[in-house]
């Protein structure tokens, strides 16, 4: 059997092929990867990896790292620790330390003094005074690109108070002569420092021996998306707030009120030209599988204006593809990273994929067109209870004269042929249910406590015209009292609570009012085209996706730049059925068959067993003082159909649209 470090270091020889690194280059490369693991991977390739630095959590002492962005050109990046497992981190030190020295010899970089003086002698501490929890005190970051190798030593911070720390750090900028830093440092403490643990100081080793780029990392204690605004607020880099906020829905979690303990770490660049921000994600501790870590990593991509793939090469050159769809094998954290010239870029983090006996693959094949349909009805019809669909947990309560409306309109192109008993009965009973509430209350809500708003109310209509079923007067005139000045539609009408941009109009409110009142869909219509877009896709309000608002906009027949929305369409990386459905949706409105059809396929191979399709509509509790939730950092929680009703009556319509004639 291949030990672990000759499994590492088959994967280093990929991608230096991959990167393109030049023989000379390559060959400093691999000697610095040997001194600088020395030890640590002589040891069979089966976790747990005991004795040393958690750079994984099981306790691998190597990690890969892809920096991908627009214009970018490969690069090679690792983090590891050498030394012996199972010696203790003090011991380990003086490993370390000599590693370092063989490997900038390697590269025939000079020692630099101002390690030992500046560096060493404020942050190790003293023997007597060893922390017992530090399971090392000093790893490295190495990276490689056609233009030289980079090493980066790390020193743990991790003791002591966060004054202590702060302070311990502000003395190495200060023996290291870089003043203008320690007063950024020392104006921004008084403004982060809550819920912010500094864990480690970094150094960039140039060619010459001196000191670079120093990084100076925070963990997060349990905070919210409050935490990163203040950070970013404090650091003057707000321009990057849509980032931020795209990098957050990526990466959803769902609606509570603080993510765990360490879920961020973020570094304060120091460079000598200015200060910058990176913000890793732990990922591992709300997702679960790399499929779901892989595809955020796309859409971030696809953000930033890099290849949607980009990551894809790389992770095959260490055989860590394909992507796990049921556990985290391999993607560790992502990182979102600004430079000082305002570029952004993204880092992903990997841990070395393994050899592992392959489990045998249990595929049931995908359901033919009317056996998926006919599945997804029996799901819906099994979820319907006294007339009604639930679905979403908000803070408010369960969803279900909202999720009532939006699955009878979903259900409106049910051939009769697929429309079995039990399914006309659901819908004549969530029909009349409908029809009752809005005879009593003249409009409806997201549920009863509520109160009416003009999403539900316009769903509502469109469900029951669309079955055959009058339509209370009172819901249209609500509806028209929700329409505002400038032509588009708010959710609740003005002047009501909470106010703020629940009652200013977004585009998927417009349109689907456009649906519901024909006789304002003019107006309606016009609202939506100068509505705020990226990419030609309309940005969402209320939902994490544009597919949402760009499909209700296309249902409304919003004029639109058809060949650039439909290039958009066909670039867009769909993650998640609820994408997938969406995006299906928007090509058959847009005459793209082959894509449609596509799409349909990959809805059809992932409908689970029940019929229906995992939960992944996710809608964002936006907060009434945002008014662009896309580019505000906290612009409010995020939650999933818990149910998978909303999801599944999603994937239905979508199945139902393009079926094969």
């Amino acid at each position: 059997m291949l030990s672990l470090e000759q499994i590492v270091r088959g994967q280093l020889d990929q991608l230096i092929d991959w990167a393109g690194l030049p023989s000379a280059l390559a060959e400093r490369t691999r000697a610095v990867f040997t001194h600088l693991t020395a030890g640590a991977m002589a040891r069979p390739a089966t976790p747990p990896f005991d004795g040393l630095a958690r750079i994984n959590a099981n306790g691998l002492p190597f990690q890969w790292s892809f920096c991908l962005g627009a214009g970018l050109a490969p690069s090679l990046r690792f983090l590891c620790e050498p030394g012996p497992p199972g010696a203790s981190a003090r011991d380990r030190l003086g490993v370390a330390r000599t590693a370092l020295t063989c490997a900038l010899e390697a590269l025939d970089t000079p020692l630099p003094d101002w390690l030992d003086e500046a560096v060493f002698a404020q942050l190790l501490p003293a023997p007597a005074d060893w922390p017992a929890h530090w399971r090392s005190a000093l790893w490295f970051g190495v990276g490689a690109s056609a233009h030289g190798v980079l090493v980066k030593p790390y020193v743990n911070l991790n003791r002591g108070t966060p004054l202590e720390r702060w302070k311990r750090a502000g003395r190495v900028l200060q023996a290291l002569g870089r003043d203008a830093a320690l007063a950024q440092l020392c104006a921004l403490s008084g403004q982060v420092s809550r819920d912010s643990w500094p864990v480690g100081l970094a150094f960039d080793v140039r060619p010459d021996g001196s000191c670079g780029r120093i990084k100076l990392y925070f963990e997060s204690g349990a905070v919210g998306p409050d935490w990163l605004q203040r950070w970013y607020q404090a650091c003057g880099a707000l321009e990057h707030s849509a980032a931020l906020r795209a990098m957050l829905e990526a990466f959803p979690y769902a609606g509570r009120s603080s993510y765990p303990e360490r879920a961020f770490v973020l570094s304060l660049e120091l460079h000598e030209q200015g200060l910058a921000l990176k913000t890793d994600f732990a990922l591992t501790r709300w997702i679960g599988d790399d499929a779901a870590i892989g595809a955020g990593v796309a859409k971030m991509l696809a953000q930033l204006g890099a290849p949607a793939l980009a990551l894809e090469g790389a992770l095959d050159a260490i055989g860590a593809r394909p992507l796990s769809p049921v556990c985290t094998r391999s993607l560790r954290f992502v990182g979102l990273g600004h430079e000082p010239d305002g570029a952004t870029h993204l880092n992903v983090y990997v841990e070395p994929p393994l050899p592992q006996a392959a489990a045998p693959a249990v595929h049931a094949p995908p359901r033919a067109d009317d056996a998926a349909l006919r599945a997804g009805l029996d799901f819906l019809v099994q979820q319907q209870d006294g007339g009604q669909w639930c679905d979403y947990a908000l803070p408010v309560g369960v969803a279900d004269q909202w999720i009532t409306a939006y699955v009878l309109w979903m259900l409106a192109g049910l051939p009769p042929r697929l429309a079995d008993g039990a399914t006309r009965s659901a819908i004549e009973a969530g029909c009349a249910r409908l029809l009752a509430i809005g005879q009593q209350a003249g409009a409806w809500g997201y549920n009863a406590g509520t109160g009416p708003d003009a999403d539900s109310t316009a769903i509502a209509i469109l469900a029951l015209r669309a079955h055959g079923y009058p339509v209370p007067a009172a819901a249209l005139d609500f509806l028209s009292g929700c329409l505002t000045p400038d032509g588009g539609c708010a959710t609740y009408p003005a002047g009501t609570t909470p106010g703020g941009s629940w009652c200013a109009a977004c585009t998927e409110l417009s349109a689907v009012a456009a649906l519901a009142l024909p006789e304002q869909a003019a107006s309606l219509r016009h609202y939506i085209v100068g509505a705020p877009r990226q990419q030609t896709l309309w940005l969402p309000y209320w939902w994490l996706t544009p597919l949402y608002p760009t499909w209700l906009a296309l249902r409304a027949h919003a004029p639109c730049e058809g060949t650039a929305l439909r290039s958009a369409l066909g670039a867009y990386p769909a993650s998640g059925p609820f994408e997938l459905a969406l995006q299906a949706l928007c090509a058959h409105h847009l005459d793209l068959p082959g894509l449609a059809q596509g799409l349909a396929r990959r809805l059809r191979m992932l409908q689970r067993a029940d019929g229906s399709w995992t939960p992944s509509a996710w809608l964002r509790l936006t907060a009434p003082a945002s008014t662009a939730p896309w580019a505000d950092i906290d612009a409010g929680p995020a939650y999933p159909d818990e149910r998978a009703v909303f999801t599944s009556a999603t994937a239905l319509a979508a199945l139902l649209a393009v079926r094969a004639p």
